[in-house]
This record gives C-alpha cells, structure tokens and sequence, in this order.
C-alpha cells in the first residue's frame, strides 16, 4: 500500500501562512502566530501532531510500504521541507515520496530505496531527519509533457513515475475533427490503443505504419486527456536503464445492466436519460470509438435491450483499453503500474472494475460484481508471464515472477470467426527468461529482426495464406491468439465494430453443485454452487454472463466456437444457507451478451431467458 494525502495543509490550517500567501493569494489575517515560512509556529506545531499522530496510527500494519506526501503536487517547497521531513523524523523504515507523481528526490534519502538517511537525535534527544529536496522533471500535473511508459525518452517527461493515460467520458481520443455532440469535445473513430490497427493515422498509434516515430508527440490536451503514445518499445530495459512507474491510469466504464437499472425508473432506462445527465462519467467515447456512430446514437434509445447492450459495450471497450494500454507499458523498461480504480462509489459510470457493492441496496452484490476488466486483469493482464504483438510485426514475451523461465514456448495462431477454426501462423521455442521482475525478449511474427526491423503482421499474414482476413469493405473476419505455454491471450484485429462475426447463438444449462460438495466449502465465504455449461452454434467472443444473484462467476468475458463448450462456476458469496434462495435468483435473472449481439443492427432484441436452461439435482 501507498499511502499519501495525508490530512495537512489546508488553507487556514497550514504550517507556513506566507508560502500560500504568495502562491495563492490567501490572506494571512487571523494568523499571527503563522508569519513566517521556518514551520516553528503554533499552526506548524498542531500540524506536527497531526502528522506524527497519523504515522503512529497506522504505522504498524505492514501493507504500508510507502509515505507519500500528496497527489499530483510536484513534491516541493513545504512538502519538502516541513511535511516529509517530519515523516522522515518520524519513521525510517519505510520508503517516502514527495508527491504522486514524482521524480523522486535530489537528496535526504538512500537512492537504492528511498528511505531517509540515518541522522542522530537533537539536543533534547527527540529525532531528526536530513534536508530533503524533491526532484524536477514533474512539474505540476496541470503542466506536465507526460510521456506514458517514457520509452521514448522526453528530456521533459519524469523518468521515475507518471500518470495516465486517463481515458474518461467522453474524452475517448478518436477523431479530433469530429467532436461528440453532446460536449463538443473528443471525437468519434478509431480507438487509439488497439494494438494491432493497422492504419498510417498517427492518433490510432502505437500500431500504425509509421516505422519511424521514434518520439511521443507532444501534444497534451486536458479537455480530452490523450497521451498519444508510441509504439511497443524497443529500448534497452533492465536498473540500469532509464524507466519508469505507472502509478495511475484508467477508462471509465458502465456497471452492469443489473447495477444501473436498479436506480433508474422503466422510462428512463437509457444512457441519455435525464438522470444520467448529473452521473459521472458518461460512456460516450468509449462506445464511439469502439463500436461506432451507430452504437453511440443507439444511447438515445429507451429499453431493456438498449440499456444492456450499452452497459456491455462500454464495460469492453474499458477492458479493451487497459489491456492495450498494459501491453505497451509492459513492453517499455516499467518499473510497475496500478490501475485506477478498483472499486465504484456508486451505480454510474466510473473508472472501477468492481462494481458498487452495498448488501441492502437494490441490483448491487456485497462486495460488487465483476465488470469484464476485472476477469481480464485475473486472467490474463496482470499475470506474471505476458506476451503480445503491434500491427508492425514486433513481439515480445516478459515476466515479471520470482522464478526463472528457462524454455518457454510462445505460439500464435489465426482464429477465423466464420468457421471457429485456427491456424498457426508462428511458434517460437527455447525463450530463455531469467530470475527476477522485468525478464523481456523481443521477437518478429515473420521476417526480420527485432533489433532492426520487421516485417509487419498484415505482410506476414498475407504470406502465410490469411489475406482473406480483411475484407474489401473494411469488415476483419479474424483474430490472433498469443499462447505462452498453454495459457492463451486473443487480441483483435481491429475494433469490435467492424468485426465479421456470425449470429452466434449461445445457451447455457445451470447445474447445481451437490450440498456435499458445497459443505466442504463453507467458512471460506466463497462456495460454488453451480455450473453454467456454455454452447454455442458459431464463434461468439467475449461471452459476459450477469444476474441479481449474489456472487461472481469463476470466469468471464470467455470465447466460445462451435462444439467446444465451457464451463463455468457460479460462487456464491452468502452463507449456506442462501444456497437455494442464489440459485433461484440466478435461474430467473441469468443474462448471456456478447460481441456479435452488441453489435448495432435492426433487430436489437432483448437477452431474454430463453437461451437459459435448469437442471434440477
């Protein structure tokens, strides 16, 4: 855990009045013990106390690992010199940090590990720390030239920590010449952050064709909070490297069906409805950019079906993002990243992954349910061993575990929609990994080089027999899988929108688990007791059950194709003897979307229980 923002320095309650004086333009009056910056006044005392008090409460719980003065405030003048220092005083076994972000310190404390240097105690025996001063290179956040991974190596970006990017509302960087008409800012178009878009538009990089880019743009505009970003790094990674730590980044998403539709009246069931209106944050972008014009005027519409579709659409569109988004920083020399956030506040769009979780109100679960991202970061982003491909044919594999990965194998293969068959298309043996975070190879799907050039993947695919893949109208009828191991990971090849997928129809059959099998289970608070048996007559991706029933699916977002079905559990998260009440509930209010069924067209039917069915036991 990192804890900052800590409680100190409000106006009228800060350690030194004239620094606020001069850089706000706050008035000192009432304050005449508080007139000059040396922090040894009565205010600066209480403040003192109030800092140490903080310490001492939750000093002892060891998931603290980091002090850090406050959030997106550059770390300097009395963060420095009064509020760190006196933490510094305070506790030396743990790590502080100016601010978050920050470039870290100049000097005041061990480089290795950031804890403050030794220093004796005062005359009066009391403790003492070393000056600190805080680093440049981050200025305020409102000023900031970020550059997300700083694989590009800005001059006049932070190479130790960084935010963003910070994908919300609708501030989704499509098009920047069409502006959604609801705000009149952002755009409608592509996404940026698909990894394998294969397009010379440089806002859709870091997979477009230009082989040349070797810097960030410049460009940074709050209104819509785009960080263009280049392609998957190619640099050196490794301590000895420069890096850097993602400490915040996010996309804003819808809860679920269920969740939202609890607080909204029958007529207001809509994205666009009037109550919507005063809720942060809209789902706008996200559904623009993913799925289109059609999908974005398809928030206008009132329903049951409309309102699930768009719930669903966006929720893919944020795990989409920040699987994107973790793939090109974990191909840069990063240090770590955190997402941003967890957990929702409240029924309405935000940037959690766990939805609001309160037992006594209407549609929610205890502890939340699941959004899509949320199994995704499970399953498959936030695992030790990744790999992934950019439309120009550059690969890589990491770890970033304890144990050394001497042999892997990683295969990528074709998977056709219109038949659910896949094909290999490359297979690369004998990956040597060593012991340690940050173990990463670079690789080419075809031809060339990784340390020079390769061949893009449309020429490789095109090579090995999958031009068909893109159709003349711009439809994409494919995907690749990137397996390490045994373990694989789709990547698309383009937005869902344009994704030629056939009208899938997928049923599920609920099994319940055996009371036996459910008492060997409780007191553990998670107790499976169901299966959901998935079939499907065509390929159907990201196959995203919900319900009312308290609990979470083992898995989710799952791809099925034709005579291959999956099974999933249902646990539970009440006590035993709910069981048959959960099951019940989850028999009635079962839901079944998928990318083909969110896909705008005219007959936008309602999911319905029909594809449901119940075996009693």
């Amino acid at each position: 855990m990192v804890y900052h923002d800590l409680m100190y320095i409000e106006q009228g309650h800060a350690p030194c009045c004239p620094y606020y004086a001069c850089t706000s333009g706050w008035s000192c009056a009432g304050n005449p013990d508080n007139t000059t910056c040396d922090c040894t006044g009565s205010v600066a005392d209480l403040q003192r106390r109030e800092i140490q008090h903080q310490l001492r409460r939750l000093g002892q719980h060891p998931s603290i690992v980091v002090w850090d003065a406050c959030n997106e405030c550059g770390g300097f003048g009395i963060y420095g010199t009064f509020v760190m220092r006196t933490v510094a005083e305070e506790d030396k076994s743990r790590a502080i940090w100016p601010s978050c972000p920050s470039n870290g310190w100049v000097y005041g404390v061990q480089r290795l590990n950031s804890r403050p240097l030794p220093s004796p105690p005062d005359a009066n025996g009391l403790p003492t720390a070393a000056p600190l001063l805080a680093s440049g290179g981050q200025p305020p956040h409102n000023n900031s030239v970020p550059c997300t991974a700083c694989q590009c190596g800005r001059d006049d970006c932070s190479t130790a920590e960084h935010h963003g990017p910070y994908i919300g509302g609708s501030g989704w960087w499509t098009n920047a010449n069409t502006p959604d008409e609801a705000t009149g800012r952002g755009g409608r178009g592509p996404p940026v952050w698909m990894p394998l878009k294969d397009t010379a538009a440089q806002y859709t990089l870091p997979a477009g064709r230009n082989a040349n880019l070797t810097a960030c743009p410049g460009s940074w505009t709050r209104t819509i909070d785009s960080v263009q970003q280049c392609r998957f790094a190619r640099g050196g990674v490794g301590a000895t490297v420069k890096g850097s730590f993602t400490s915040e980044f996010g996309a804003v998403a819808m809860p679920s069906f269920e969740s939202l539709s609890a607080t909204l009246l029958p007529e207001h069931l809509s994205l666009h409805s009037p109550p919507m209106a005063y809720r942060n944050w809209p789902a706008d972008g996200a559904v623009a950019s993913f799925w289109g014009t059609g999908a974005h005027e398809g928030l206008n519409r009132t329903g049951e079906a409309e309102l699930r579709i768009a719930c669903y659409q966006s929720q893919l569109a944020q795990a989409l993002e920040i699987q994107s988004n973790v793939g090109i920083i974990r191909s840069s020399n990063s240090f770590g990243a955190l997402t941003w956030q967890l957990n929702d506040i409240y029924p309405s769009g935000s940037w959690g992954s766990l939805e609001y979780g309160t037992v006594d109100s209407p549609g929610q679960v205890v502890g939340g349910r699941w959004r899509i991202l949320h199994h995704l970061l499970r399953r498959e982003v936030w695992v030790d061993t990744v790999a992934s491909c950019g439309a120009d044919g550059y690969c890589y594999v990491r770890s970033d575990g304890l144990a050394a990965e001497p042999n892997l194998t990683i295969t990528i293969r074709v998977l056709s929609f219109a038949t659910g068959a896949s094909r290999p298309l490359a297979n690369v043996q004998g990956v040597a990994l060593g012991i340690g975070a940050g173990q990463l190879r670079r690789f080419c799907v075809g031809a060339g080089d990784p340390r020079t050039q390769c061949t893009s993947l449309r020429d490789t695919m095109a090579v090995a027999g999958f031009s068909h893949c893109w159709t003349p109208t711009g439809q994409v009828g494919c995907a690749l899988t990137v397996a390490v191991e045994s373990t694989p990971t789709l990547i698309l090849l383009d937005r869902p929108e344009v994704l030629a997928l056939p009208v899938a129809h997928v049923t599920a059959t609920i099994s319940p688990i055996s009371a036996e099998a459910n008492a060997k289970a409780v007191g553990r608070g998670r107790v499976a007791i169901a299966e959901v048996t998935l079939h499907t007559n065509a390929t159907a991706l990201f196959v995203t059950l919900s319900t009312l029933a308290s609990g979470r699916f083992s898995d989710n977002a799952v791809h099925l194709i034709p005579g291959v079905p999956r099974v999933l559990q249902f646990i539970h998260f009440g006590s035993a003897n709910t069981t048959r009440e959960a099951l019940l509930t989850l028999s009635a209010s079962l839901s079944v979307m998928h990318v083909e069924k969110a896909q705008i067209s005219p007959r936008m039917e309602a999911p319905s229980t029909r594809d449901i069915s119940w075996e009693e036991s």
